[in-house]
């Protein structure tokens, strides 16, 4: 999801979940999960066609919040823990193998609390990683597809909004409540179309690999406003600085200067300019 603007000139800015958060997902953008293929009807649903009497083991589950959903379909679900090669499992069963709502707790720290289909997290869940962040929401065969959050460790950022293939494409970052970005991701970093604000500023406009590329407008905490084209992160190209006073500078930028000609409108009166890196030159 890329960062939170550190590299930018401007970007000064500075686990808790809880079941009630998938009904924020409803009014994000949708993307259609794929439909499942799988029929139900005239299935044998006793444990004994489908359970493990065997292979159990004597566990004791970390205590985590398990996300509140009902089990999706009504397989037999066991209390018994069952290990596999990399993971324990609690939960539903189907054909000798987790499918429906259980909980998977790995051997490399992560665990997985939702739904399953061939052991693999799908349609909706919670899974926390062993470094501190979590996700909640939709998955499709092991990846996060859907409306889903997350959240980093320690809570600094939050993500809400949508992904597709394990990768976030249109949603909110929040940042320790000083910084939000809304608009779309590409390859898990700020791509296209977006909006940051802080307290006091905001960039409104194009963004590539994270950073301010193409066009874009930039209110300062000074009130100033630029209105123009960016180059990593950078004022660069032809653009407008606009003063709360009504004074402006229309013309060219370069590296956060200006540079080359412009006109400057000051009290009114309009000149013709010409500009290197930020100094005027005799005409």
């Amino acid at each position: 999801m890329g960062n939170n603007c550190n590299s930018c000139q401007y970007a000064n800015d500075s686990q808790n979940t809880d079941d009630g958060m998938i009904e924020s997902f409803r009014n994000q953008p949708f993307i259609p999960m794929p439909k499942d293929q799988i029929g139900y009807t005239d299935i044998d649903l006793s444990a004994d066609s489908h359970v493990p009497n065997e292979q159990w083991v004597c566990f004791q589950e970390p205590p985590i919040e398990k996300i509140n959903l009902r089990q999706s379909i009504q397989f037999p679900h066991s209390n018994k823990a069952y290990e596999f090669k990399d993971f324990v499992y609690v939960g539903q069963w189907k054909d000798f193998k987790p499918f429906g709502l259980g909980t998977f707790y790995f051997k490399d720290g992560n665990i997985y609390n939702g739904i399953s289909e061939n052991m693999l997290p799908h349609k909706m869940g919670r899974k926390y990683y062993k470094d501190g962040t979590i996700y909640e929401g939709e998955f499709y065969m092991g990846k996060k597809q859907g409306k889903g959050r997350y959240i980093s460790q320690g809570s600094n950022m939050i993500y809400e909004g949508v992904w597709i293939d394990d990768l976030p494409v249109h949603g909110t970052e929040t940042w320790n409540d000083t910084m939000q970005y809304v608009g779309k991701y590409q390859n898990g970093k700020k791509n296209g179309k977006g909006k940051i604000t802080w307290k006091n500023r905001y960039y409104e406009g194009e963004f590539k690999d994270d950073e301010f590329e193409g066009y874009g407008i930039y209110q300062f905490e000074d009130g100033r406003i630029y209105q123009g084209h960016w180059k990593k992160n950078k004022m660069s190209g032809v653009g407008v600085m606009k003063w709360t006073n009504g004074d402006y500078y229309e013309g060219q930028f370069e590296n956060d200067q200006k540079h080359g000609y412009g006109l400057f409108c000051i009290g009114g009166v309009k000149l013709t300019v010409h500009c290197r890196f930020g100094s005027l030159l005799d005409n």
